[in-house]
């Protein structure tokens, strides 16, 4: 079954204690990245989590301006999650998707550090216990 690796991006799924860390590696496409947002919609009903940081840095390539609104239009249509997004250091911030991911009813965010993301992520209370310890 392999065949249906073209079809996917590997990804890994980790429950951290106040969020769903969600990895994705492999090359851009609209296709595959339609099917990650569906596995991160999945994944939330399937764990109860509210919370998500997906990890996108192993993701080869990036979307055009047109794939971005495509992708994000499918993230409002799919995803009522908070989303912390971390995108690789070597490619400009999406932040024509966020506004668009926002805008249509999801918290998101997107980011190139993932302890901003996370430090963003994490409820108030969560934040400040993360500082001290």
């Amino acid at each position: 079954m392999a065949f249906f690796g073209i079809f996917r991006y590997a990804v890994t799924t980790k429950k951290e204690p106040q969020f769903l860390r969600i990895t994705a590696t492999g090359k851009f496409s609209v296709r595959r990245s339609k099917r990650l947002w569906e596995r991160v919609a999945t994944e939330g009903r399937k764990h109860g989590a509210q919370r998500f940081l997906v990890d996108l840095r192993g993701i080869v390539g990036a979307p055009n301006w047109e794939e971005e609104h495509e992708l994000a239009l499918h993230i409002v249509a799919h995803v009522r999650l908070t989303l912390a997004v971390v995108v690789s250091t070597m490619r400009s911030l999406p932040h024509f998707s966020e506004w668009l991911v926002v805008k249509g009813g999801v918290e998101g965010r997107a980011f190139n550090c993932e302890p901003d993301a996370i430090a963003w992520l994490l409820p108030d209370s969560s934040r400040r216990a993360a500082e001290v310890g």
